[in-house]
């Protein structure tokens, strides 16, 4: 989508990446891969979604065609 994306974890390994317990670093690195754009769902939504200033749930809202 964008080459400054934000990393996507799947749900399944959620739990994983979020476990104190891991102390071995190098077991995380596998799950920072691109998420499959197929299994994302994306929509146009206002400009104004990129002003601080509206922080209202209203700004992601899909924009009609």
């Amino acid at each position: 989508m964008h080459d400054r994306m934000l990393v996507i974890i799947p749900k399944d390994k959620e739990d994983f990446w979020l476990d104190p317990k891991i102390t071995k670093t190098k077991k995380l690195p596998p799950l920072l891969t691109p998420y499959p754009s197929d299994e994302m769902k994306f929509y146009s939504v206002s400009p104004i979604m990129n002003k601080p200033e509206y922080d209202l749930p209203e700004v992601l809202t899909p924009m009609k065609s």
